[in-house]
């Protein structure tokens, strides 16, 4: 199963959940994977506290290069999580056909740190592993769910 985690530069949020989703799902067995893109992405490198972040986590996204949301990319992912609701809602306007399985990662927005110091990148990072605990258990549900 893909996942696949959007924000807005794919450089700072959507990567840094990808990666510490990856250790979480690994840890607990899930045959997932997580992916991330942006809807405003140019290609370059994820930021260096969020490679420096996700590495506290045990996860390595120093090779990451951001991508720009599109078609096929949507189409592969069998859930679509965002960092905020206003990120959704652009989604599922310009994927309508896919919007019953945009949602956004947390109840509430994750704040953006790009520009921040490293205290705002630990915030977002702090913010993400909480919530993709949360995603994770409900993923294990399900999965325990079908194989019953």
């Amino acid at each position: 199963m893909r996942i696949l985690f959007v924000c807005s530069g794919n450089t700072c949020r959507s990567p840094l959940a990808a990666g510490i989703f990856n250790v979480l799902a690994e840890r607990e067995n899930l045959p997932v994977y997580a992916e991330s893109c942006g809807i405003m992405a140019f290609p370059s490198r994820a930021s260096e506290l969020s490679i420096e972040i996700a590495a506290e986590y045990g996860a390595d996204i120093s090779m990451h290069t951001a991508r720009q949301v599109n078609e096929e990319i949507m189409q592969v992912a069998k859930y679509v999580f965002c960092m905020t609701e206003s990120q959704c809602l652009a989604l599922r306007e310009a994927f309508p056909k896919y919007q019953d399985k945009i949602f956004t990662v947390a109840d509430t927005d994750i704040a953006d740190p790009y520009g921040g110091d490293r205290s705002a990148y630990e915030r977002t990072g702090k913010e993400l592993y909480n919530a993709l605990k949360t995603l994770i258990g409900k993923l294990k549900e399900r999965m325990d769910d079908i194989d019953d």
